[in-house]
């Protein structure tokens, strides 16, 4: 039986991954197409040192930081750069639940167990 901390870390937990799920589609899908609508740009993003590269994932830092900051808002395609706001939106709400979710687990020293899943407790 769950208590109610676990509930609610598992309901958090749940809500992450969703977003994280949906933000990493919008993020796909934003930068698959600047790469075809801004390949100067895009080159110029993969160019940038990523000191972070432990595989081959050129261009990711740099393209990252690049949504973070808004820096899509100076682009010619306005119906790109609607795609970037909600792109953006979509990965700031994702850090701000997987933070808050982060704070709760910490302060409650409630983990998210499999047995909160309805119909699997043991």
């Amino acid at each position: 039986m769950c208590q109610t901390l676990e509930l609610w870390s598992f309901g958090l937990a749940v809500v992450c991954a969703i977003m994280f799920a949906v933000q990493g589609l919008l993020q796909h899908r934003f930068f698959v197409t600047l790469e075809r609508s801004c390949p100067t740009l895009w080159e110029a993003l993969a160019s940038k040192p990523n000191r972070m590269d432990a595989t081959d994932l050129s261009g990711t830092a740099g393209a990252q930081w690049f949504l973070l900051k808004g820096d899509f808002s100076q682009l010619v395609d306005a119906a790109l750069v609607v795609r970037g706001k909600r792109t953006r939106m979509a990965a700031i709400a994702f850090l701000a639940v997987f933070g808050t979710w982060g704070l709760f687990v910490w302060v409650t020293q409630a983990l998210p167990r499999l047995t909160c899943i309805p119909g699997l407790g043991v």
